[in-house]
Order: C-alpha cells, then structure tokens, then sequence
C-alpha cells in the first residue's frame, strides 16, 4: 500500500498535478468506472427482458459501447497510479420493456449532466481525463436517442392498447405517462401527445 502510494505521489509531481488535481480525477475516475460497470450490467439485463427483438439488440449494442467506456477509465485509472475498484452486482426486478426504456433513459440523463460538470472542472487542469468524459458524454447523446426512439414506439404502441381498453396496458399507466413525457426531448413530447390527441378523435374520446 505504502509502496502504490509512492508510486502514485512520483507520477503525480512527473505530471506536474496539483494534489488536489490528481486525487479530484482519480475519484472522479473511480466513480464513472464503477457506474459504467453497472450500466453495462442493468442494460444487458434490460436487453434479455425485451419484448421486441430489434429493441434487445438496440441495447446490447449500447451496453457494447459502455463496455469500451469501461476500458477507457480503466486505462486512465492504471495511468494515475490508481486501483481499479471493485463492482457490486446489480439485480433488476421484473418489468415490461417500456418500463426498463424509461428507467434507462433516466439513468442517462442524469449521468450526463454530472459527466460534464465534472469534464469542466478537470478540463483546465487535467484536459485528457476531460476528453475522455466529453468522449462518453457524446456516445450517451447517441444512446439516449436510440432509447427514445424505442420508448415512443413502445409507447405508440401502450397508448394505443390503453385507449382501446385492451387490458394488458402496464400497471400504473396513467400514472407513469406524464413522467415519461418529461423525461424526452420537448419535440419528441409534442409528437406522442399529437399522436395521442389524434388517436383519442378518432375513436371519439
């Protein structure tokens, strides 16, 4: 321990790091690590569980993309002396597919807001951990489009059920809907709730 401490205080004064620089990007480092890691497993999860086939394989080409982040932090971690951590296992309750669409969506736009607060405050100091957070930031722009995409189909698909009176719509509907639409993008708001407007004409509701 005392010996990778050495280490890890050589390779930072080499660099030419603050203190505070070094263990600041380490921490940051070792946190997108492990909920990377965690990403790959919930969404490899939530890929097995889809209903549609090209929505399983929409995902399992995501979790592909977050395992190469994985590596990239890896990397970044072993430069700075660090340790690579140790990651819990994650365990998903059963759900429908709409409602693991919307759980991952969630996820990444929550995980994009902290990835860039935290590539602007190593960007002045440290700008090559900053890339490589601006450089996942980016693929999760992708990634939450491909997911949108997926939940308006599915959604399409439960409003259509849900106004027919077909009982299999999910648990809690209703409920759940107005969130859904808070969570995508405005345009793609206005899209289901136009569809869901014209949909209720025509069957008079």
């Amino acid at each position: 321990m005392a010996e990778n401490k050495r280490w890890s205080d050589w390779w930072r004064q080499f660099l030419g790091f603050s203190s505070d620089g070094y263990h600041r990007a380490v921490e940051v480092l070792t946190k997108r690590y492990i909920e990377e890691s965690q990403h790959v497993e919930r969404l490899t999860q939530h890929a097995q569980r889809m209903q549609y086939p090209q929505f399983r394989d929409k995902l399992l080409a995501i979790a592909a993309d977050e395992a190469k982040h994985v590596e990239w932090l890896a990397e970044k971690i072993k430069l700075f002396g660090g340790r690579l951590p140790e990651v819990s296992p994650t365990s998903e309750p059963v759900k429908n597919s709409w409602q693991y669409l919307l759980e991952d969506l969630n996820e990444g736009q929550i995980c994009a807001a902290e990835l860039m607060e935290e590539a602007q405050s190593l960007r002045e100091e440290l700008p090559t951990v900053a890339e490589v957070l601006e450089r996942i930031y980016q693929d999760g722009v992708r990634h939450r489009d491909e997911i949108r995409k997926m939940l308006m189909k599915s959604d399409g698909r439960i409003a259509q059920r849900h106004a027919l009176g077909i009982s299999n719509a999910p648990a809690g509907f209703n409920a759940m809907w107005p969130r859904a639409l808070l969570s995508i993008e405005p345009a793609y708001a206005r899209l289901i709730r136009r569809r869901t407007c014209i949909l209720h004409a025509r069957l008079g509701m």
